[in-house]
């Protein structure tokens, strides 16, 4: 890809003044100074289109960066076709990489792996069929020890099977789609001060929460530079017993001996392996739309000024007026 094109395009500006912002940014300086003092050497661009383009900058280029990794590792495998190397260059985001890498990724061991390999996945079936059994869970469990693997008693034994159980309920699609929803749709951003003490321009963030659909995207281009520069903490807040209700919603009669068992194996779902990435990607899909749409206002803005200060065919050029600047 080339990043000079591509980001020319999006902000609607020449190459050359592109280019020069870039090396401007390479270089060490400021946003601030090459707003104010460089604005012949990039077109013109303001704080905030120079911010969006830093920005927009650094994920291109980890996007590159990460491509070139995602083929190296799939070359050592000896899988990397034509195509499938096509369709990692044609990528234009992360996730699309991350897509096409997943069939190839070396799976780590989970404990879910492990009690499936240890012969317990017929009893994690039998948790989530609510299959009728005599005497209790435990006494169902005690069928399925299986001392070389580590489950030598009728507790591991269940245990490993609610592993199996919390990851089959993590990774099905259709969970994974509502949970999204409800995530972007229910959960906080929640700020605060690395050093509440310190002075700094991020000091309206340093106790501060807004929905994630609400928030506005200058606040999280500036919540997001507080973080990178080590001045903020963030996280992203949800209602987790909310989210767990909502996912046991999918079974409905958890009922008989195996129903406590399956409700802590929901639970464990949601909070140890469904989470933690939900959570992530609201935040990574906050950071993409706030960046897209300071590139898009400086590119109309940046448009209808060039069609304003154009001079029409046959009459004399006339400057455009100089905006006069406020003292600050």
């Amino acid at each position: 890809m080339d990043l000079i094109a591509q980001l020319a395009r999006e902000l609607n500006l020449k190459a050359a003044n592109i280019e020069a912002a870039v090396k401007l940014i390479d270089e060490g300086n400021t946003i601030p100074f090459i707003s104010r003092y460089r604005k012949e050497a990039t077109g013109g661009m303001d704080d905030v289109a120079l911010r969006a383009l830093d920005e927009r900058l650094s994920y291109l280029r980890n996007l590159e960066q990460r491509k070139e990794d995602v083929m190296l590792l799939i070359d050592a495998q000896g899988k990397l076709t034509p195509e499938l190397e096509q369709q990692i260059r044609e990528a234009t985001q992360l996730q699309r990489v991350e897509d096409l890498y997943k069939p190839y990724r070396k799976k780590r061991m989970t404990r879910a792996q492990k009690a499936r390999e240890a012969g317990l996945e017929p009893l994690a079936n039998m948790i989530i069929m609510q299959a009728s059994a005599k005497g209790s869970a435990l006494d169902a469990a005690a069928a399925y020890i299986n001392e070389e693997a580590g489950f030598d008693t009728p507790e591991k034994a269940l245990a490993g099977a609610a592993d199996i159980v919390a990851e089959t309920v993590a990774e099905d699609p259709e969970n994974v789609a509502d949970l999204r929803a409800f995530t972007q749709n229910t959960a906080d951003i929640v700020v605060e001060a690395t050093d509440p003490a310190e002075k700094t321009p991020y000091e309206p963030y340093y106790s501060y929460d807004e929905p994630l659909r609400r928030i506005p995207n200058h606040r999280v281009l500036a919540i997001d530079r507080g973080e990178r520069e080590g001045k903020l903490r963030v996280r992203v807040n949800v209602d987790g017993a909310a989210a767990t209700a909502r996912l046991g919603s999918r079974w409905p009669r958890r009922q008989g001996v195996f129903a406590p068992v399956f409700d802590a194996a929901i639970a464990d779902g949601y909070k140890r392996l469904m989470a933690p990435s939900l959570e992530r990607e609201a935040r990574a899909k906050l950071t993409v739309r706030a960046q897209t749409e300071a590139i898009n206002v400086f590119a109309k803005n940046h448009g209808r000024d060039r069609q304003v200060t154009r001079p029409r065919r046959g009459l004399p050029h006339q400057a455009a007026p100089r905006r006069r600047r406020h003292q600050a």
